[in-house]
C-alpha cells in the first residue's frame, strides 16, 4: 500500500474552535499541549498536512503548524472536498474534521476521524470519534488510533457502507505485522481479490487449513459451529468484503445462472470462488461473483469510456457502488414513485433537470442507491467498480437506455460463458 496521507482541519480539531478577539480583531487561538506528541509518533510513516478556512486567523494557525514542523494551506470550506480529493486522493487519505462542511470527506476518505467535541453531523459519519475534545488531546488520540489500526495491523479495512442488509468494506495490506482477530459469527461472508494475493487461515473443530487466493479469485464462508477464520493480506492485496447476517434456521442458497436457466446450490462451510459469471453489456461487462438468494450480491462492473448505463430505478433492490479505477459522473439521489407505470415515471422525469443530480466521482468514492432512487453511471474514462446489493438482480426499471433495452432481465446478455 502507498504511504498514508493525514489531512487535519485546524480549527475545531487542533484548536478549541474558539477565537479570541480584541478591538483590533482576531488575536489568539487556543491550542493543546499534547497533539504534537502524537504527530511525532507517526510523522515518519505518514505524510501530514493541515488546512484551514480561517482567512483572518490564518497567520496564527500557520505559526503553530510551522512550529510543529508542518505546513498549513488556506482552503475554503466549499472547496475542501475537491482540494483533498484532487491533491491527495481519497483512497489513501485519513481526514480529521469537526464541522458540517467536513461530512463528505469523513464519509468518502479512507478513514474519517472527528473529535468528541465536533458537530453531531461529523461524528455521525466518522469511522472514529476521539475520547478527548479538540485542543485537549483529540489529535493525539487520532494518532494513536492511526498507529494501532492503520500502521500496526497487517490488514487495513475501510468501511464503505453498513446497511440493514449488508456491511461492505475494502481490505488492503497494511504496514504492520499484527494479524487481525479471528472472526466467527452468524454471517455469510464473501471476499474477492481485485489485485494481489491473500491467505485465509481457518480453524475448525479438530483441524486447521489454509486457502491461498490471487487476483480474480474469491472466497465465501457460511456460519459454522466452532469454525473461525482470519484474512492475511499478502503482497499488493486489494480485496472487497461483504457480509450479511443470516437466519440460522434456514439453508443458505446461491443462485447459479448459466444463461438459460437459474438453479439453486446449497452453500455450506467455505469455498473458493474462481469462475465468476460474465454478463456482457452494451457498455462493457459485469462479473457476478456471489448471488446469494436471500442475502447479498457482489459484482465487478467494468464500463468503457464514453458509455453510460441505463437511467434506471429499482422497486426493491438496494445497492452500493465503490469506484476502484477510473472517473465517472453519477446521477443519483433522484426520487421517483415506482408504483406508477413506466410511462408515468418517464413523464415525471421529463419535467426534471436530471443534471442537477449529477456528481463527479473518482477512484476511492462510493454511493448507495436505495429503492425508488433514479441513478445512472456515465464513464468519463474506462471504469471499474464493485457493487454489492440485495439479491433482486432482475429488478431493473430502465427509464432511458441508449440501446433501447427493456426493463428486467435481458436474456441475451446472460449467455456468455463464465471466465
Amino acid at each position: 500500500m502507498s504511504k498514508l496521507n493525514l489531512v487535519i482541519d485546524v480549527d475545531g480539531v487542533l484548536t478549541s474552535g474558539q477565537f479570541l478577539y480584541s478591538t483590533d480583531g482576531k488575536s489568539h487561538k487556543i491550542f493543546g499541549a499534547h497533539d504534537a506528541d502524537g504527530l511525532k509518533m507517526i510523522k515518519d510513516r505518514v505524510r501530514i498536512f493541515f488546512i484551514t478556512a480561517d482567512k483572518r486567523g490564518f497567520e496564527i494557525s500557520r505559526k503553530r503548524v510551522q512550529d510543529m514542523g508542518f505546513e498549513c494551506e488556506l482552503v475554503s470550506e466549499e472547496d475542501r472536498f475537491e482540494y483533498v480529493r484532487d491533491k491527495f486522493g481519497l483512497a489513501s487519505t485519513v481526514f480529521i474534521g469537526d464541522g458540517v462542511y467536513d461530512v463528505a470527506l469523513l464519509k468518502q476518505c479512507l478513514f474519517g476521524i472527528a473529535p468528541v467535541s465536533a458537530r453531531a453531523e461529523a461524528k455521525a459519519v466518522a469511522d472514529y470519534v476521539t475520547p478527548s475534545r479538540a485542543a485537549e488531546g483529540a489529535v493525539l488520540d487520532a494518532c494513536l488510533e492511526i498507529k494501532k489500526r492503520l500502521l500496526e495491523s497487517r490488514a487495513l479495512a475501510q468501511l464503505i457502507d453498513k446497511t440493514e442488509r449488508y456491511t461492505y468494506e475494502r481490505i488492503r495490506r497494511g504496514d504492520g505485522d499484527r494479524l487481525p482477530e479471528f472472526v466467527s459469527d452468524s454471517s455469510l461472508h464473501t471476499i474477492y481479490l481485485h489485485a494481489g494475493e491473500a491467505t485465509v487461515e481457518i480453524e475448525e473443530v479438530g483441524k486447521e487449513s489454509t486457502v491461498r487466493l490471487k487476483a480474480g479469485q474469491g472466497w465465501y464462508v457460511t456460519p459454522g459451529r466452532g469454525a473461525a477464520w482470519r484474512l492475511k493480506p499478502g503482497l499488493g492485496c486489494d480485496a472487497f468484503h461483504v457480509f450479511s447476517r443470516v437466519d440460522l434456521t434456514k439453508p443458505i442458497v446461491e443462485i447459479v445462472d448459466d444463461g438459460n436457466k437459474q438453479t439453486e446450490r446449497l452453500l455450506q462451510g467455505h469455498g473458493i470462488i474462481s469462475n465468476p459469471k460474465r454478463v456482457d453489456k452494451p457498455w462493457g461487462h459485469e462479473l457476478w461473483i456471489m448471488w446469494s438468494r436471500d442475502y447479498h450480491v457482489l459484482k465487478q462492473i467494468s464500463m468503457n469510456a464514453g458509455n453510460q448505463s441505463s437511467l434506471q430505478v429499482h422497486s426493491d433492490k438496494l445497492e452500493t457502488n465503490y469506484l476502484v479505477e477510473g472517473k465517472a459522473q453519477v446521477i443519483d439521489q433522484l426520487p421517483i414513485d415506482t408504483s406508477k407505470t413506466e410511462e408515468a415515471m418517464s413523464e415525471d422525469l421529463s419535467k426534471i433537470d436530471i443534471n442537477k443530480y449529477k456528481e463527479d466521482k473518482v477512484a476511492g468514492m462510493h454511493w448507495t442507491s436505495s429503492p425508488g432512487i433514479v441513478h445512472r453511471v456515465i464513464a468519463a474514462t474506462d471504469y471499474v467498480a464493485y457493487e454489492t446489493s440485495t439479491p433482486e438482480l432482475d429488478d431493473v426499471i430502465r427509464l432511458q437506455d441508449d440501446t433501447q433495452r427493456k426493463s428486467g432481465r435481458i436474456t441475451e446478455e446472460h449467455r456468455a460463458h463464465a471466465i
